[in-house]
């Protein structure tokens, strides 16, 4: 019997979920490796990845952040409703109790036979009553084990905002990092421009320069130092988005951004693991598969319900005219209520809810694989992206280094009369170009490897999480 009912999808014992790995709802099969690069190797990621960059603030921040982030608090009040509702329905599958009590004063009617006096009576009654569903073609074990794979969702689901968490924290730290190194090097663009600007005007004092080569100096600087604004507003909209992922107000931070400071190596070493462990290091992924297997139980308990029900229902209790006597031998009643309950037939309502639960099953299954598809895709562009950022990176270092000399042999010039004041300009704008260029560069690296940690599902070791 319970081979046949396991056939036709109605129980799904723990065995058989089990056995249903992510593999079996891909529709197309997993690619064998990535693309080889020294950059990534074969192992697992660490989770706590952001320690990597040996940053003491950013580690407080986003211990700040698990403590205090919205998200991370919904998604915990998530957790709790979804694990009530778990175990409030594998109590259905236990026989409920209940208890009356009651008490009756009655007078019988004059009218009703003149000869007759009134009688009045009394009747005191207690009894504890049962019902229970007994769960024959498991309808309720399957509504059960829906509801416990979708509260192991909704813990994938906390990991899934922890994850989030920690990428968004990180990128938007480093794009505070990334602005306030532009800013520096604004900075000393300006000395540049500064000490360059009172050359021309020396020259243009003594008769050797025109008064075009001190305005276009003055041109140079003057944009410069405009430029600096639009630096700072993106430092104070950077640092208010960071305040709202701690939970906080941006006065209560701001303060520990005042300095600069360096921005980390962006070269890591990234182990990226096999196509095929990724699903088992994204939590959006576990928490997909898990919606399958629950929309799959519910499917079972929807054809259990073209079988029969059946119900045992029963009391005890007491029953007499006299309260003194109510709980004497002879006083005792009791009942015992077997049912088979069996709908033959109620419009199609059960035909067309397996028929719904079965499309909203391969919903599922098309979302999980769309999700898997987009995870692959994120991988790839992820470590496209950073590999050659660090590319990138490298060969602006040259330009930068070039652009120096460039400015400095062409102010050399300039003094001894050698070259036009134009040249210097075209040196000036060019190495602050490079010199942003590079220092924006960096900081994108930093930012495409957090997605790439993001991506390959780092963030959060539920093992050693203390904080629910």
């Amino acid at each position: 019997m319970l081979k046949l009912l396991v056939s036709i999808g109605i129980i799904l014992p723990a065995s058989a979920i089990q056995a249903q790995h992510t593999g079996k709802y891909l529709k197309e099969p997993l690619p064998q490796s990535w693309v080889a690069d020294s950059l990534f190797q074969n192992n697992a990621i660490d989770y706590s990845w952001w320690k990597s960059f040996n940053d003491p603030q950013l580690d407080s921040i986003i211990n700040v952040a698990i403590q205090n982030n919205y998200n991370v608090l919904t998604a915990i009040n998530r957790i709790s409703a979804a694990r009530a509702q778990m175990r409030s329905a594998y109590g259905a599958l236990l026989p409920s109790f209940g208890l009356t009590a009651d008490f009756t004063r009655a007078r019988s009617s004059k009218n009703a036979d003149p000869l007759l006096p009134s009688i009045y009576s009394s009747q005191y009654n207690a009894a504890v009553d049962m019902s229970w569903e007994v769960d024959i073609f498991g309808k309720i074990r399957n509504q059960a084990n829906a509801q416990r794979k979708l509260y192991q969702a909704s813990e994938d689901d906390y990991q899934s905002v922890m994850v989030s968490l920690a990428s968004q924290i990180a990128s938007t730290y480093f794009q505070i990092r990334t602005a306030q190194q532009l800013l520096l090097v604004t900075d000393q663009n300006i000395k540049s421009q500064e000490s360059i600007l009172k050359i021309t005007e020396v020259r243009y004092n003594t008769g050797l320069a025109s008064q075009l080569d001190v305005a276009q100096a003055k041109s140079i600087f003057y944009n410069t130092q405009a430029s600096r604004n639009s630096i700072m507003t993106t430092i104070s909209n950077s640092i208010n988005s960071l305040a709202v992922l701690m939970g906080t107000y941006p006065t209560q931070i701001r303060d520990a951004f005042m300095g600069a400071k360096d921005l980390p190596n962006p070269v890591h070493i990234i182990p990226v693991s096999i196509p095929g462990n990724l699903l088992l290091q994204r939590p959006d992924l576990r928490a997909a598969e898990k919606q399958i297997e629950a929309q799959a139980a519910q499917l079972g308990a929807a054809k259990a319900d073209w079988l029969p029900s059946f119900f045992l229902n029963g009391a005890f209790g007491f029953s007499a005219p006299e309260l003194n006597h109510l709980f004497e031998k002879n006083s005792q009643n009791w009942q015992i209520q077997p049912t088979m309950k069996w709908t033959i037939f109620n419009g199609g309502q059960r035909k067309e809810a397996v028929t719904a639960a079965k499309a909203v099953l391969e919903e599922n299954i098309n979302q999980f694989n769309l999700s898997m598809l987009s995870a692959v895709q994120e991988v790839e562009s992820s470590m496209d992206a950073y590999k050659n950022s660090i590319r990138e990176v490298n060969e602006l270092r040259t330009v930068v280094n070039q652009g120096e000399v460039t400015l400095k042999l062409s102010i050399d010039l300039y003094k001894e009369g050698l070259t036009e004041f134009q040249n210097v300009l075209s040196a000036q704008q060019s190495l602050l170009q490079y010199q942003s260029s590079l220092t924006q560069s960096q900081g994108n690296t930093l930012v495409y490897l957090v997605e790439l940690y993001k991506a390959l599902g780092g963030g959060w070791d539920t093992e050693n999480n203390n904080n629910r």
